[in-house]
């Protein structure tokens, strides 16, 4: 069994989002599982979801490094778990990574093939990491004996200084620290496939009235464009909607309703 954890704190997000993914995976994966969300409001998450009270309160994404920590909501060690965004619907069976046998001291990442060639910040995505629970305890004892200072750190990483002191936005930063740390304390790295993942662009999944082709959307088509043979372009697992939250939610949030 998996256990999935996510948070959700603040108000960028909302409970349809935390839905949507769970419902999502209840719908694709038919191995059992428990479901995890770490949170400030409660109100309106699904009654098969366990609500974890906010832990640290470390800020922003960061406090995907609190989830890390041995013992936390009660999960043995030595357990299968994965830390997924709030933000990302399943597309299809998720077994490939939920069920992926992680040797000791190894932690799998998402390849963020389309920021090549990572001009900012890391190679990995901070969509979902997938671990062993109680080996990155080390990230997470890291973290805590100075919080403040690694944000600073990690988000200068992605040249978004500007943005440190403004609670309203979601700042970058996270992956570059979980990629150190695992660098660090000598961990293994499995990189999962390219197209098993992958960010919306907003000019595809709602269509683009300017016809403008910007440098981000060119490279995503150039990238899709080398995928051959065309079956791995088939193979989505996991659709990261960040940057059109309210569109995509009013698109997909009743997919998996409940009657």
């Amino acid at each position: 069994m998996i256990h999935v954890l996510t948070f959700k704190v603040g108000n960028k997000y909302s409970c349809e989002s935390v839905n949507l993914l769970k419902r999502s995976i209840s719908f694709h994966y038919d191995k059992p599982f428990k479901f995890y969300c770490m949170t400030d409001d409660p109100e309106g998450l699904d009654d098969d979801i366990i609500t974890v009270e906010m832990q640290d309160n470390f800020g922003y994404e960061f406090n995907s490094v609190s989830m890390t920590r041995s013992g936390f909501a009660g999960i043995p060690d030595g357990e299968n778990a994965i830390l997924l965004d709030i933000d990302v619907e399943v597309m299809s069976d998720p077994s490939p990574i939920f069920d992926y046998p992680l040797q000791p001291k190894q932690i799998g990442f998402i390849h963020k093939w389309w920021t090549y060639p990572y001009e900012k910040g890391s190679f990995i995505s901070g969509m979902a990491y997938r671990f062993t629970t109680g080996e990155l305890d080390c990230f997470y004892s890291r973290f805590k004996s100075n919080p403040q200072y690694y944000i600073k750190r990690y988000i200068k990483f992605n040249g978004r200084e500007h943005k440190i002191d403004n609670k309203n936005i979601f700042q970058r930063g996270e992956q570059d620290y979980f990629l150190e740390c695992a660098g660090i304390f000598n961990f293994h790295m499995n990189l999962f496939p390219s197209f098993w993942a992958e960010n919306v662009n907003p000019e595809i999944e709602f269509g683009n009235p300017n016809n403008v082709m910007n440098p981000r959307l060119s490279k995503y088509l150039r990238y899709k464009s080398m995928a051959l043979p065309k079956e791995l372009l088939d193979c989505l697992i996991f659709k990261h909607y960040t940057g059109n939250i309210e569109q995509y939610l009013e698109k997909r949030a009743n997919v998996y309703r409940r009657d």
